[in-house]
Protein backbone atom coordinates (compact mmCIF):
# COMPACT_ATOMS: atom_id res chain seq x y z
CA UNK A 1 0.00 0.00 0.00
CA UNK A 2 2.82 2.13 0.52
CA UNK A 3 5.54 2.83 -2.09
CA UNK A 4 8.84 0.05 -0.82
CA UNK A 5 11.70 2.58 1.29
CA UNK A 6 9.45 5.00 2.53
CA UNK A 7 9.45 6.09 6.31
CA UNK A 8 5.66 5.20 6.13
CA UNK A 9 6.60 1.40 4.64
CA UNK A 10 9.23 0.95 6.89
CA UNK A 11 7.15 1.72 9.95
CA UNK A 12 4.21 -0.80 8.44
CA UNK A 13 7.08 -3.26 8.21
CA UNK A 14 8.02 -3.27 12.02
CA UNK A 15 4.46 -3.23 13.09
CA UNK A 16 3.96 -6.67 11.21
CA UNK A 17 7.79 -7.63 12.29
CA UNK A 18 6.43 -6.80 16.03
CA UNK A 19 3.42 -8.75 15.12
CA UNK A 20 5.05 -12.02 14.88
CA UNK A 21 7.01 -11.41 18.69
CA UNK A 22 3.36 -11.18 20.57
CA UNK A 23 2.21 -15.01 21.61
CA UNK A 24 -1.33 -15.83 20.68
CA UNK A 25 -3.22 -14.44 23.14
CA UNK A 26 -1.79 -11.42 23.48
CA UNK A 27 -2.02 -11.07 19.94
CA UNK A 28 -5.93 -11.59 20.53
CA UNK A 29 -6.08 -8.97 23.58
CA UNK A 30 -4.04 -6.48 21.45
CA UNK A 31 -6.97 -6.90 18.42
CA UNK A 32 -10.06 -6.73 20.87
CA UNK A 33 -7.88 -3.51 22.30
CA UNK A 34 -7.38 -2.01 18.83
CA UNK A 35 -11.56 -3.09 18.11
CA UNK A 36 -12.87 -1.64 20.96
CA UNK A 37 -10.89 1.97 19.94
CA UNK A 38 -12.41 1.90 17.22
CA UNK A 39 -16.31 4.30 17.21
CA UNK A 40 -18.45 2.37 14.57
CA UNK A 41 -15.88 0.07 13.10
CA UNK A 42 -14.25 2.31 11.03
CA UNK A 43 -12.84 5.74 13.02
CA UNK A 44 -10.85 5.78 15.92
CA UNK A 45 -10.95 8.11 19.35
CA UNK A 46 -8.92 9.70 21.40
CA UNK A 47 -8.13 9.56 24.62
CA UNK A 48 -11.40 11.59 25.76
CA UNK A 49 -13.69 9.50 23.40
CA UNK A 50 -13.80 11.49 20.57
CA UNK A 51 -13.29 10.83 16.55
CA UNK A 52 -10.08 11.80 15.86
CA UNK A 53 -7.99 12.04 12.48
CA UNK A 54 -4.63 11.84 14.35
CA UNK A 55 -5.59 8.79 16.49
CA UNK A 56 -7.25 7.11 13.27
CA UNK A 57 -4.05 7.40 11.63
CA UNK A 58 -2.05 5.44 14.23
CA UNK A 59 -5.36 3.10 14.28
CA UNK A 60 -5.37 2.12 10.59
CA UNK A 61 -1.74 1.42 10.47
CA UNK A 62 -2.28 -0.99 13.55
CA UNK A 63 -5.38 -2.72 11.51
CA UNK A 64 -3.54 -2.68 8.71
CA UNK A 65 -0.77 -4.71 10.57
CA UNK A 66 -2.99 -6.94 12.53
CA UNK A 67 -5.63 -7.43 10.04
CA UNK A 68 -8.85 -5.88 11.63
CA UNK A 69 -11.58 -5.04 9.33
CA UNK A 70 -12.69 -1.57 8.91
CA UNK A 71 -15.91 -0.37 7.76
CA UNK A 72 -14.28 1.62 4.59
CA UNK A 73 -17.81 3.45 3.64
CA UNK A 74 -18.30 4.97 7.17
CA UNK A 75 -14.45 5.98 6.94
CA UNK A 76 -14.78 7.68 4.16
CA UNK A 77 -17.60 9.42 5.05
CA UNK A 78 -15.21 10.68 8.25
CA UNK A 79 -12.44 11.49 6.13
CA UNK A 80 -14.83 13.54 3.18
CA UNK A 81 -15.55 16.07 6.31
CA UNK A 82 -12.34 17.60 6.67
CA UNK A 83 -10.97 20.83 5.09
CA UNK A 84 -7.66 20.12 3.81
CA UNK A 85 -6.97 24.02 3.19
CA UNK A 86 -6.74 24.70 7.20
CA UNK A 87 -4.98 21.82 8.37
CA UNK A 88 -1.44 22.04 10.23
CA UNK A 89 1.46 19.28 9.22
CA UNK A 90 0.68 16.57 11.50
CA UNK A 91 -3.35 16.20 10.90
CA UNK A 92 -2.43 16.93 6.90
CA UNK A 93 -0.11 14.27 7.17
CA UNK A 94 -2.34 11.84 9.43
CA UNK A 95 -5.34 12.54 6.38
CA UNK A 96 -2.68 11.50 3.62
CA UNK A 97 -1.95 8.54 5.37
CA UNK A 98 -5.15 7.78 6.22
CA UNK A 99 -5.91 8.59 2.21
CA UNK A 100 -3.81 6.18 1.38
CA UNK A 101 -4.78 3.07 4.24
CA UNK A 102 -8.27 3.48 3.10
CA UNK A 103 -7.44 2.80 -0.47
CA UNK A 104 -5.30 0.12 0.35
CA UNK A 105 -8.14 -1.36 2.47
CA UNK A 106 -11.00 -0.69 -0.31
CA UNK A 107 -9.11 -1.85 -3.28
CA UNK A 108 -6.17 -3.02 -2.08
CA UNK A 109 -4.09 -0.90 -4.16
CA UNK A 110 -1.67 2.33 -3.59
CA UNK A 111 -3.18 5.63 -3.46
CA UNK A 112 -5.86 5.95 -5.77
CA UNK A 113 -7.64 8.88 -4.24
CA UNK A 114 -4.13 10.44 -4.53
CA UNK A 115 -3.40 9.95 -7.67
CA UNK A 116 -6.60 11.42 -8.92
CA UNK A 117 -6.41 14.51 -6.22
CA UNK A 118 -2.74 15.16 -6.52
CA UNK A 119 -1.97 14.92 -10.29
CA UNK A 120 -4.36 17.48 -10.59
CA UNK A 121 -2.31 19.49 -8.38
CA UNK A 122 0.74 19.39 -9.67
CA UNK A 123 1.85 17.29 -6.82
CA UNK A 124 1.85 19.90 -4.40
CA UNK A 125 0.90 20.28 -0.77
CA UNK A 126 -1.32 22.94 0.00
CA UNK A 127 -0.59 25.62 2.40
CA UNK A 128 -0.76 24.31 6.02
CA UNK A 129 -1.12 25.93 9.10
CA UNK A 130 1.05 24.86 11.16
CA UNK A 131 3.83 22.73 12.12
CA UNK A 132 5.82 21.27 15.48
CA UNK A 133 7.39 23.68 17.98
CA UNK A 134 6.39 26.37 15.36
CA UNK A 135 9.24 25.73 13.48
CA UNK A 136 9.05 23.60 9.86
CA UNK A 137 13.00 23.38 9.76
CA UNK A 138 13.30 20.99 12.92
CA UNK A 139 14.39 17.93 12.84
CA UNK A 140 10.84 16.67 13.54
CA UNK A 141 8.52 18.80 11.21
CA UNK A 142 11.50 17.42 8.51
CA UNK A 143 10.79 14.09 9.79
CA UNK A 144 7.25 14.14 9.22
CA UNK A 145 7.28 16.76 6.02
CA UNK A 146 9.35 13.95 4.06
CA UNK A 147 7.27 11.03 4.96
CA UNK A 148 4.65 13.22 3.43
CA UNK A 149 5.96 13.86 0.37
CA UNK A 150 7.20 10.40 0.24
CA UNK A 151 3.20 9.57 0.75
CA UNK A 152 2.29 11.07 -1.76
CA UNK A 153 4.76 10.33 -4.40
CA UNK A 154 6.45 14.10 -4.41
CA UNK A 155 10.39 13.95 -5.26
CA UNK A 156 12.54 15.59 -2.64
CA UNK A 157 14.36 18.55 -4.03
CA UNK A 158 17.50 19.87 -2.33
CA UNK A 159 18.39 16.79 -0.24
CA UNK A 160 21.68 18.13 0.31
CA UNK A 161 20.15 21.57 2.02
CA UNK A 162 17.82 20.06 4.35
CA UNK A 163 20.62 17.95 5.61
CA UNK A 164 22.81 20.98 5.75
CA UNK A 165 19.86 22.31 7.66
CA UNK A 166 19.68 20.09 10.53
CA UNK A 167 23.26 21.47 11.98
CA UNK A 168 20.98 24.21 13.04
CA UNK A 169 19.57 21.93 15.66
CA UNK A 170 22.71 20.01 16.76
CA UNK A 171 23.63 19.88 20.32
CA UNK A 172 27.71 20.57 20.92
CA UNK A 173 28.11 17.43 22.75
CA UNK A 174 26.45 14.88 20.83
CA UNK A 175 22.62 14.70 19.31
CA UNK A 176 19.78 17.02 18.42
CA UNK A 177 17.03 19.17 19.50
CA UNK A 178 14.27 20.27 17.77
CA UNK A 179 15.01 24.06 19.50
CA UNK A 180 17.52 25.79 17.91
CA UNK A 181 20.29 26.78 20.31
CA UNK A 182 18.93 24.75 23.38
CA UNK A 183 21.67 22.64 24.64
CA UNK A 184 19.70 19.83 26.08
CA UNK A 185 19.78 16.51 23.26
CA UNK A 186 15.96 14.91 22.52
CA UNK A 187 16.66 11.23 21.61
CA UNK A 188 13.02 11.94 19.62
CA UNK A 189 14.92 14.74 17.65
CA UNK A 190 17.87 13.07 16.88
CA UNK A 191 15.78 10.17 15.65
CA UNK A 192 13.87 12.15 13.51
CA UNK A 193 16.81 13.76 12.36
CA UNK A 194 18.89 10.17 11.72
CA UNK A 195 15.35 9.26 10.00
CA UNK A 196 15.93 12.60 7.45
CA UNK A 197 19.37 11.62 6.92
CA UNK A 198 18.93 7.77 5.95
CA UNK A 199 16.70 8.49 3.34
CA UNK A 200 17.56 11.08 2.04
CA UNK A 201 21.63 10.34 2.19
CA UNK A 202 21.32 6.29 2.60
CA UNK A 203 21.60 4.66 5.84
CA UNK A 204 25.13 4.97 6.65
CA UNK A 205 26.41 4.59 9.96
CA UNK A 206 27.97 7.76 11.53
CA UNK A 207 28.51 9.52 15.00
CA UNK A 208 25.03 10.63 15.60
CA UNK A 209 23.64 6.92 15.33
CA UNK A 210 25.99 5.53 17.76
CA UNK A 211 25.29 8.64 20.09
CA UNK A 212 22.04 7.27 19.72
CA UNK A 213 23.10 4.06 20.08
CA UNK A 214 24.59 5.15 23.37
CA UNK A 215 21.41 6.54 25.06
CA UNK A 216 19.81 3.39 25.78
CA UNK A 217 19.61 1.96 29.54
CA UNK A 218 20.60 -0.97 30.90
CA UNK A 219 17.00 -2.17 31.66
CA UNK A 220 16.96 -1.61 27.86
CA UNK A 221 14.82 2.01 27.52
CA UNK A 222 15.30 5.69 26.09
CA UNK A 223 15.06 8.51 28.05
CA UNK A 224 13.18 11.51 26.18
CA UNK A 225 16.91 13.83 27.51
CA UNK A 226 19.26 13.12 29.73
CA UNK A 227 17.53 15.31 32.48
CA UNK A 228 14.79 13.29 32.30
CA UNK A 229 14.68 11.17 35.26
CA UNK A 230 12.08 8.02 33.47
CA UNK A 231 12.26 6.07 30.03
CA UNK A 232 9.25 5.99 27.94
CA UNK A 233 7.82 4.34 25.29
CA UNK A 234 7.77 7.22 22.79
CA UNK A 235 11.14 7.77 23.27
CA UNK A 236 12.12 4.27 23.07
CA UNK A 237 9.89 3.15 19.69
CA UNK A 238 11.37 6.07 17.85
CA UNK A 239 15.14 5.65 19.01
CA UNK A 240 14.57 1.93 17.90
CA UNK A 241 12.72 2.80 14.62
CA UNK A 242 15.43 5.03 13.24
CA UNK A 243 18.68 2.79 15.08
CA UNK A 244 16.93 -0.22 13.12
CA UNK A 245 16.92 1.30 9.85
CA UNK A 246 20.44 1.81 10.18
CA UNK A 247 21.00 -1.87 10.75
CA UNK A 248 22.09 -1.18 14.53
CA UNK A 249 21.93 -3.98 17.21
CA UNK A 250 21.73 -2.65 20.54
CA UNK A 251 23.14 -3.19 23.82
CA UNK A 252 21.11 -4.33 25.54
CA UNK A 253 17.85 -6.29 25.32
CA UNK A 254 14.28 -3.57 25.12
CA UNK A 255 11.76 -6.57 25.19
CA UNK A 256 10.78 -6.79 28.43
CA UNK A 257 10.83 -2.87 28.58
CA UNK A 258 8.58 -3.18 26.27
CA UNK A 259 6.56 -5.61 27.62
CA UNK A 260 6.32 -3.49 31.25
CA UNK A 261 4.48 -1.23 29.46
CA UNK A 262 2.01 -3.46 28.07
CA UNK A 263 -1.59 -3.42 29.68
CA UNK A 264 -3.74 -7.02 30.45
CA UNK A 265 -6.24 -4.98 27.87
CA UNK A 266 -3.94 -5.26 25.00
CA UNK A 267 -3.05 -1.67 24.59
CA UNK A 268 -0.01 -0.13 25.92
CA UNK A 269 0.84 2.99 27.96
CA UNK A 270 3.70 5.92 28.00
CA UNK A 271 4.97 5.29 31.09
CA UNK A 272 5.54 2.51 34.27
CA UNK A 273 3.88 5.05 36.28
CA UNK A 274 0.90 5.78 34.53
CA UNK A 275 -2.53 5.09 34.65
CA UNK A 276 -3.13 1.35 33.14
CA UNK A 277 -5.34 3.09 30.71
CA UNK A 278 -3.80 2.94 27.17
CA UNK A 279 -4.66 4.24 23.55
CA UNK A 280 -4.26 3.39 19.62
CA UNK A 281 -1.30 6.17 20.15
CA UNK A 282 0.69 4.13 22.02
CA UNK A 283 -0.40 0.40 21.19
CA UNK A 284 1.60 1.97 17.67
CA UNK A 285 4.67 2.34 19.76
CA UNK A 286 4.98 -0.44 21.67
CA UNK A 287 4.20 -2.80 18.51
CA UNK A 288 6.42 -0.37 16.63
CA UNK A 289 9.08 -1.32 19.08
CA UNK A 290 8.61 -4.69 19.46
CA UNK A 291 9.42 -5.02 15.76
CA UNK A 292 12.15 -2.37 15.58
CA UNK A 293 14.21 -5.01 18.16
CA UNK A 294 17.65 -6.38 17.02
Amino acid sequence: MFKQNTISKNMLDKLIAGKRRIISSGLSNMKYYVESSMINQSVFMNKNGEADLYYTCFGLMLSVALGIKINCKRLAKFLDGFDTGSMDLIHYAAYVRCRILLDYLKYGKYGLFLKKTFVKQENRIPPLTGFPHNDPQSPYSQFILISLQEDLGIEIQDKDAIIQSLDAYRVPDGGFTNIRGHKVPSVNATAAALAVVGQLNGYKRNKDVDFLRKQQKVFGGFQATPETHIADLLSTSTAMFALSCYNIILYHNSIDFIDTHGLPSGGFKATIFDEDIGDVEYTFYGLLALGSWR
